[in-house]
């Protein structure tokens, strides 16, 4: 759904999610862009895709590993990038 994706978005960029880590994660690669992305999602009511759900599943992954308190430098970029492929390992495309 598009507005849980909406609003992985916004609780992930505080702790420096950024375009190379979106591209990390969609299925476009290079050619994904957050604000792209969330104009497509203000737009829909429901993904037609699985892709995007896909894209969804892995916010949700970055974020909940994020969320855990044994985590204590988020504020890392070294952080972000190791919880980005995890997040890739645990929902592979």
């Amino acid at each position: 759904m598009p507005t849980p994706t909406l609003k992985l978005l916004d609780s992930l960029e505080p702790f420096g999610f950024n375009q190379d880590h979106f591209r990390a994660i969609h299925y476009k690669r290079e050619e994904a862009s957050i604000e792209e992305h969330r104009r497509y999602c203000d737009n829909k009511g429901y993904f037609t895709s699985k892709t995007n759900n896909d894209v969804r599943e892995r916010l949700e992954v970055i974020n909940g590993l994020l969320s855990c308190d044994r985590i204590t430098k988020r504020e890392d970029p070294r952080v972000m990038n190791h919880v980005v492929q995890l997040a890739i390992i645990e929902h592979p495309l």
